[in-house]
């Protein structure tokens, strides 16, 4: 969906942020197989490994190790499009210090991501609920769903950004 290619976008740049805590935080919540465009995946997986083995997480080093021009394109145009949103978060936060400004966005846009990932599973299953003839079948989906509601409340709960600490 078009909000789940925003939102895994908002990651990338977020990752190619350079900053450590940012990037363990995103990688606790987001395994690089969570994202759908091939794209992002191949670059988590490079800013994920590179972190892992202590090398650097700086855009100008990472973008080092991408062979694929597209790729090298595409990043280059996050991170270029990263200073220019990084200037409309000091107008929304004036006098914050950007690596909390940094936090808040981080937890917010996983927020996001993990509950539009569980609402799409969830629109999923209530497709495959109105095409289920066995209502032993049908009671297991909606129970599923409960489930993954379930789920979502507590994602909500546990990243809740609505402050900057």
């Amino acid at each position: 969906s078009p909000q789940i290619y925003n939102l895994e976008r908002e990651i990338i740049k977020l990752l190619f942020e350079g900053n450590s805590e940012i990037v363990e935080f995103i990688s606790y919540h987001i395994s690089p197989e969570e994202f759908a465009v091939d794209m992002h995946l191949k670059l988590a997986n490079l800013v994920y490994e590179s972190f892992r083995n202590n090398e650097s997480i700086i855009a100008g080093s990472l973008l080092g190790k991408i062979t694929d021009g597209d790729l090298q394109s595409y990043v280059q145009e996050l991170t270029f499009e990263k200073y220019a949103i990084s200037k409309n978060w000091e107008e929304i936060y004036p006098g914050v210090p950007q690596d909390q400004i940094l936090q808040k966005v981080a937890r917010d846009t996983v927020k996001k991501f993990k509950v539009e990932e569980i609402d799409f599973k969830i629109k999923n299953n209530l497709k495959l609920i109105e095409n289920v003839q066995d209502e032993e079948e049908r009671v297991n989906i909606m129970k599923l769903n409960r489930d993954l509601e379930l789920e979502k409340t507590s994602i909500a709960k546990d990243l809740d950004g609505n402050n900057l600490n």
